[in-house]
């Protein structure tokens, strides 16, 4: 598990976490019907490397590209070429992350363009709360179940499809690291959280039963995961460090703080 060691590396996460909150501020801005979602990703290579940092999705995995786009039943690990344009009528979710001074940070914004129906609508707004409701639960101490139990608890009570086979996880000195944070569970269970530990909490929701499939991508090695009956799909992230009081969402910034 990732559990910041000292004041420099918690001051360089701070701002990897920056870097990207104010990339993904920029996304949410530019990103539009008619939009290719390659140029959304040029736009966010150069900025990641304008300001010293490194795109951390490009290359791992085999994935091509440095910002994600999940559009309507694509639950994680979209592809991004200058070919995907942002249709009229959609959900779409732009996932990126961001390596400064070797410490990681990840994030996934979540947008709705035109008309989405009421369903829609809903999957949006309650996949956001269903984040927050996770979030809320973090503190040194408490445990990986306490997370779970509060995301499921709004999406059950919605009737949303939770995403099982995927989940959030630590971060921090890797892209990837224990533990695995699902979005489901019992309060109380799971790997106890320590103060100055990082994780990600990202629900992946879709308006079915929550089941998905992996499609593979020829030529890259990468599956793009997508609901397997074919529903809208949403997914949202934050990068979290765990205080002994609570939590701090570090890519969560006010306007202020944004870079150019």
């Amino acid at each position: 598990m990732s559990i910041i060691k000292n004041n420099e590396d918690l001051q360089n996460l701070r701002h990897s976490a920056r870097i990207l909150a104010s990339l993904m501020k920029k996304v949410e801005k530019l990103a539009a019907p008619g939009m290719s979602c390659g140029k959304l990703n040029t736009l966010a290579e150069q900025f990641i490397l304008d300001h010293e940092a490194l795109p951390s999705f490009k290359g791992l995995y085999g994935y091509p590209y440095t910002l994600i786009s999940e559009l309507n039943d694509e639950v994680v690990h979209g592809m991004s070429p200058e070919s995907k344009i942002i249709p009229e009528n959609c959900i779409i979710s732009f996932d990126c992350g961001v390596k400064y001074k070797g410490l990681y940070s990840d994030m996934c914004i979540l947008l709705s363009f035109g008309d989405i129906g009421k369903d829609g609508q809903l999957l949006v707004e309650k996949t956001k709360e269903a984040l927050w409701a996770g979030i809320k639960q973090v503190k040194a101490g408490k445990k990986v179940g306490d997370i779970g139990a509060a995301v499921d608890r709004v999406l059950q009570e919605n009737g949303l499809g939770n995403v099982l086979d995927l989940g959030g996880h630590g971060l921090g000195y890797k892209p990837h690291d224990e533990p695995h944070i699902t979005h489901a569970g019992k309060a109380g269970t799971g790997p106890r959280l320590f103060e100055n530990q990082v994780i990600a909490i990202e629900p992946m929701v879709t308006l079915g039963s929550g089941e998905v499939y992996f499609e593979p991508i020829e030529g890259s090695g990468v599956e793009v995961v997508k609901s397997i009956d074919g529903s809208l799909s949403a997914h949202v992230e934050h990068t979290v460090l765990v205080t002994k009081k609570g939590y701090e969402v570090l890519t969560d910034i006010p306007d202020e703080m944004v870079l150019d």
